[in-house]
C-alpha cells in the first residue's frame, strides 16, 4: 500500500494511491487529505463549467480516476465479460486488460476504470465504481461455483497441471508464469489444490516480472533471457510450492 506525488508527467501534479482489496473509499481518502495539503499551497486552474482545467481533455471535471484490478478466471472464459462491458460502459466506465499493449488478457488480470470525470460528482464515480466492483466480484463467484458443480474433474486437472508445471519448470517466460498462477490462485480459492502456500497474486506478478527480476538480483541487463525465465521459476518455486516436512 502506498500514496505518492508525480510531479511533471502526463499531469502537471497527480496524487496516487494504492489499497489492497477493495478499498475505493480508503484510497480517495487518503488522496483529498493530501490534496488538501498541496490547495493551500498551490492555485488549482479551475472553471465553475468544466471543473478542474488539467493537461488532458480527458480528466476535466472532478478529474479524479478510480482504477480495480481484479483478478477474472472464470468470466474471462465467459460470453458473460462481454456483455458486463457493454453494460458499464454506456455509463462511462470500462474493462481492459491489466497489461498495456497486450491485445491478450495475460493472467486473467482485468482493470476497471471510470472513462468520464466530467459531469459527475466524486461521489458519483465513488459509488458507481464500487457497485460495479461488488456486481463483478458476485458474477465471478457465482461462475466458479457454477464450474466447480459441473466441471469439478476437469477444473481439478487444469489446476494440477498447473502446479506440476511451476513446481518442476525449470524456465518460465513471464506471460506463461503469469497464466499458471492465475489458475493455481483459483485452485486455492476453490479449497481445491494442496501443496500450495496462499500468495499475493498481484504482489507475485510484480516481483517476477523481468526489470523487477533484474533490480532485486542486481544482475547485469546484458542477462539473456532464459536465465532470466530460470531465475523467474525458481523464485515461484520457493514462493508457493510447500516443502515437505
Amino acid at each position: 500500500e502506498s500514496s505518492v506525488m508525480i510531479i511533471n508527467h502526463e499531469d502537471h501534479i497527480r496524487v496516487q494511491s494504492v489499497r489492497s482489496g477493495l478499498n475505493i473509499y480508503k484510497a480517495y481518502y487518503e488522496v483529498a487529505k493530501i490534496e488538501k495539503k498541496i490547495e493551500k499551497k498551490l492555485s488549482f486552474a479551475f472553471d465553475r463549467n468544466l471543473g478542474y482545467l488539467t493537461a488532458s481533455f480527458f480528466n476535466l471535471g472532478t478529474a479524479l480516476r478510480v482504477t480495480v484490478i481484479a483478478h477474472l478466471p472464470i468470466l474471462a472464459i465467459s460470453s458473460a465479460i462481454t456483455d458486463l462491458v457493454k453494460g458499464i460502459s454506456k455509463i462511462g466506465y470500462n474493462i481492459s486488460g491489466y497489461f498495456v499493449g497486450q491485445s491478450e488478457i495475460i493472467g486473467n488480470l482485468f482493470k476497471v476504470f471510470n472513462q468520464v470525470t466530467l459531469g459527475k460528482s466524486e461521489k458519483d464515480i465513488l459509488e458507481e465504481m464500487q457497485a460495479i466492483c461488488l456486481s463483478l466480484i458476485e458474477e465471478e463467484q457465482n461462475a466458479r461455483m457454477q464450474l466447480k458443480k459441473n466441471d469439478l474433474i476437469g477444473i481439478k486437472d487444469n489446476i494440477y497441471r498447473s502446479f506440476g508445471l511451476l513446481k518442476y519448470a525449470k524456465i518460465l517466460s513471464y506471460e506463461e508464469a503469469l497464466e499458471l498462477l492465475s489458475i493455481i490462485r483459483l485452485g486455492l480459492d476453490l479449497d481445491i489444490v494442496n501443496g500450495v502456500n496462499d500468495f499475493d497474486f498481484l504482489g507475485l506478478a510484480d516481483k517476477i516480472s523481468n526489470s523487477r527480476i533484474i533490480m532485486d538480483m542486481e544482475i547485469s541487463d546484458k542477462v539473456t533471457d532464459d536465465e532470466i525465465d530460470s531465475i523467474r521459476a525458481d523464485i515461484i518455486r520457493k514462493k508457493i510450492i510447500k516443502e515437505v516436512e
